[in-house]
C-alpha cells in the first residue's frame, strides 16, 4: 500500500473523516497535513509531527511513513 493510501485510509479507518479537523486536532497546520497526505515531497510533515500523527492512528511511524516493519499498534492488546 503506497504511503498516500496508508495514511489516508487509516485516518478515515479511526474515524477521522476530516483530514483538516484531524490535522488541527493534532496541532499540525492542515495546509501541511494535506500536502503530505497528498504525497507532495516538498511538503512534509516536520519535527515531531510523524509521530504525533502515527501515535495518533495507533501504528509505528517508521511503517506509516517509512515503509518499515509492521503495522503493529504501539500499544498492543493482551
Amino acid at each position: 500500500m503506497a504511503k498516500l493510501t496508508r495514511l489516508r485510509v487509516l485516518r478515515t479507518q479511526r474515524g477521522f473523516w476530516s483530514a483538516t479537523k484531524f490535522a488541527q486536532k493534532l496541532g499540525i497546520p492542515a495546509t501541511r497535513f494535506l500536502l503530505a497526505e497528498a504525497g507532495r515531497p516538498y511538503r512534509r510533515l516536520r519535527g515531531d509531527e510523524p509521530v504525533k500523527v502515527a501515535e495518533a492512528l495507533n501504528v509505528e511511524a517508521d511503517w506509516l511513513f517509512d515503509e518499515k516493519g509492521y503495522p503493529l499498534p504501539l500499544d498492543p492488546v493482551a
